[in-house]
């Protein structure tokens, strides 16, 4: 059974500060780490593409931010790791709780971070409960057309026995008509 993919609403990406190199290095990251639900990164990449927007672009090509998850530059890499460890570092460092941080990488800093990745895992589970209920729906609707075609099909055995119920009953009435006839004839003789 073929589950069928969500149509993004046209025009409602959510703008990110970062590059496609840097979006495909940090959904690898989660990816490994088994941050989503979903298994197939073809499906994964191309509802990632659909569902953002980068400074540069506003429809991102699925085809590159595939290239991009799947041999990401490592200096995009670099940039990805120095900025995550500054973060943590600096905040053990410092023994500071909060997420609001000066430093950022393209234009986001640690908190925005976060939000995105948290964003892209709630909106990957919410896709994949909704495609679970829909290939559920398709289940059923599949069991009542298979029910559908076992009715039918007793329906017509049942009335292919009420024809040959009916064949017979009216064979039978006209030998009697036939025999009243002849019948008839020979007391007229």
């Amino acid at each position: 059974m073929v589950i069928p993919k969500p149509v993004p609403v046209p025009d409602k990406r959510i703008p990110i500060q970062l590059s496609v190199e840097q979006l495909g290095a940090i959904i690898r990251l989660l990816y490994e780490n088994n941050a989503f639900g979903i298994a197939n990164k073809t499906e994964l990449i191309e509802l990632i593409a659909d569902s953002f927007s980068t400074t540069k672009q506003f429809k991102i090509n699925a085809g590159s931010l595939r290239n991009h998850f799947n041999a990401p530059v490592p200096k995009t890499l670099d940039q990805v790791c120095i900025f995550m460890s500054e973060q943590m570092v600096c905040r053990h460092r410092d023994g500071r709780n909060n997420m609001e941080s000066k430093s950022n990488l393209s234009g986001i800093n640690m908190a925005q971070a976060v939000s995105i990745a948290s964003f892209i895992i709630g909106f990957v589970t919410i896709w994949i409960h909704l495609e679970i209920r829909i290939a559920e729906i398709n289940v059923d609707l599949t069991n009542l057309k298979q029910d559908m075609i076992i009715h039918k099909t007793d329906n017509r055995k049942d009335m292919e026995i009420l024809r040959n119920e009916n064949n017979n009953n009216t064979k039978a009435i006209l030998e009697k008509v036939d025999e009243i006839q002849i019948y008839l004839r020979n007391k007229k003789n």
